[in-house]
């Protein structure tokens, strides 16, 4: 009889604690991640200092305030900080067609925000957006605390409006959303 009692309270500990454990996949993803690089397809001159680069962290200083989040229990929301262009002018705000060297270009973070679903055997992570805001073209995880995402962004440079490729690399600096 002190056996079945034994097992019994065995296998109640083992549910009661099994319920804290985090998954898999909760722990890979949960938290939220800081840019470690971020490295274009081709060099532009995004700070207009006249210097062309791949590396974006030179380029868009802005970039290191940007973040991506992941939390597994809240349905999979998915939330990413990205910088985006605001033009002033005397007259106000504008949006210049080409480069406008009278113009004070300036870096607010954008939200796009959404639900996302996993793909453990890719490790792909596929992005439903709910904002109005570019997504990612693709986001797979590296290891455990790492992600990378491909994104396509119009930059506003010297030359004018031009179309680029990034590659941006993801640390996590916390695993709680």
């Amino acid at each position: 009889m002190k056996i079945v009692k034994l097992l019994i309270l065995v296998a109640a500990l083992q549910f009661t604690f099994s319920g804290c454990k985090k998954s898999e996949e909760e722990e890979v993803l949960t938290g939220r991640y800081s840019i470690v690089s971020t490295q274009s397809d081709r060099s532009v001159d995004i700070n207009m200092d006249g210097q062309s680069t791949r590396d974006m962290l030179v380029e868009m200083p802005a970039l290191k305030n940007a973040t991506l989040g992941l939390n597994v229990n809240n349905s999979r929301l998915f939330d990413m900080f990205w910088p985006k262009e605001s033009f002033h002018s005397r007259d106000g705000r504008v949006v210049p067609d080409g480069y406008d060297p009278s113009l004070f270009v300036n870096y607010d973070l954008d939200a796009i925000i959404g639900y996302y679903s996993y793909d453990k055997s890719s490790r792909e992570i596929d992005v439903d957006k709910k904002s109005d805001n570019e997504k990612p073209e693709s986001i797979r995880v590296i290891s455990e605390g790492e992600i990378e995402a491909i994104f396509s962004e119009k930059v506003y440079t010297r030359s004018g409006w031009e179309d680029i490729t990034l590659t941006i690399l993801y640390k996590r600096f916390t695993d709680t959303f």
